[in-house]
């Protein structure tokens, strides 16, 4: 009887992908793909058309990023460890990531050796010659707050090598 009911549930089992039978005869239940869940327990990957303002001050603030806030529609500021990163949230939900350095000098040439060796982010010298560096994401195909961390994590990585980079090759 016993073995009956195992080789029933083991049938239901292939069938459904519910439970598998061990080679002990227990039943388990597969691995399965682990969930990253944010504070308020929702699913860090679930995709969004786009992100409100107030939604994204509340992702990075829920991950630490305390000194977050709206400076205006569609502008977020961002400081961490006295540096200041501005966050662009266009209409359509695209994001775009600005730091900028003044003070230091590069020519075209140093930034577009930037631009040819570095993948995620460009590099560009603005009307007052300061430089700054930015990232874009793009929504149309949706986006999730596992996405927007993601983005920050990896510009703030560039932004380390970019200012080890302007240091390296200021002509101030």
């Amino acid at each position: 009887m016993k073995k009956t009911i195992l080789l029933t549930l083991m049938s239901a089992s292939l069938l459904f992908g519910e439970t598998v039978l061990t080679k002990n005869n227990t039943l388990q239940h597969p691995k399965q793909e682990s969930i990253l869940l944010n504070k308020q327990g929702e699913d860090y990957r679930k995709l969004f058309k786009k992100f409100s303002d107030s939604d994204l001050v509340k992702l990075f603030q829920s991950e630490g990023y305390m000194a977050t806030k709206v400076l205006r529609k569609g502008v977020i500021r961002i400081k961490i460890n006295g540096k200041n990163y501005i966050l662009y949230n266009d209409k359509k939900g695209n994001l775009q990531l600005y730091y900028g350095i003044s003070g230091a000098k590069l020519t075209y040439a140093d930034v577009n050796q930037w631009n040819l060796e570095k993948k995620f982010t460009k590099a560009y010298l603005d009307n007052d010659m300061d430089i700054a560096l930015e990232s874009d994401l793009e929504a149309t195909a949706g986006i999730s707050q596992q996405h927007v961390l993601e983005f920050l994590d990896t510009f703030l990585t560039s932004v380390n090598a970019f200012r080890t980079f302007v240091l390296e090759h200021d002509k101030s």
